[in-house]
Formats: C-alpha cells, structure tokens, sequence
C-alpha cells in the first residue's frame, strides 16, 4: 500500500511516472501494525503526506484506514527519501524547484 502511495502522489505532484525523474533513494521505511486488513476488507483509505523537509532529504508519513470510518486505523508509517546523484554516487541537496512542487502536501506530524 505505502508503495502505491508513493507513486500516486509522484503522479499527481510531480506529473510523471518515469524513474528518471525521481533522483532519491528509498533510505527508511517504518510501518507500525495496528489492525488486521482482512480479505473481506474491499476499500482501504490511505493518506499520504510529506511530514518532514530536511537539507536532503524528506519524509512521508502514511495512514490506512477504513473507508466506511477512518478512526479504523489499520497501520501507520514514514519512509525517508534522499535526493541521490547515481553517477557521482552521493547525496544531494533538495532542488528548490522540489520543495516548491511539494509545499502544499506539507503536514508536520509530532
């Protein structure tokens, strides 16, 4: 599920689907289990938001809950992106042209 978040808003946000576009490395992901998705489960709601920007690198915080009644809260996790230059083969600083495209998803989480 985080990772079909993660393409949705890159999609959305960004515009495109190619790899190329997405110079970052998927450095941690955290999920914390807290109820059973079921079989019978048909419509999982899941809320993806930028909760952290550093120098380089930034965080998504994920929620997936039910869709009849989100306080039915499934699981809850972050992953961290580091903006990475393959060729050179280091981490880079967050272009302002990214920050700008990605403000208006900000929602800091305690």
């Amino acid at each position: 599920y985080y990772e079909e978040g993660r393409k949705e808003f890159f999609v959305h946000v960004l515009g495109s689907t190619s790899p190329e576009d997405f110079p970052f490395v998927l450095a941690q992901v955290t999920c914390n289990y807290l109820l059973p998705i079921e079989l019978s489960e048909r419509h999982v709601r899941e809320s993806v938001w930028v909760s952290k920007v550093g120098k380089k690198s930034f965080t998504f915080s994920y929620e997936l809950s039910r869709v009849s009644d989100p306080s039915w809260v499934f699981s809850t996790g972050t992953s961290v992106q580091v903006f990475y230059d393959y060729e050179k083969a280091e981490s880079l600083v967050i272009p302002a042209s990214f920050r700008e495209k990605i403000a208006p998803y900000v929602r800091v989480t305690p």
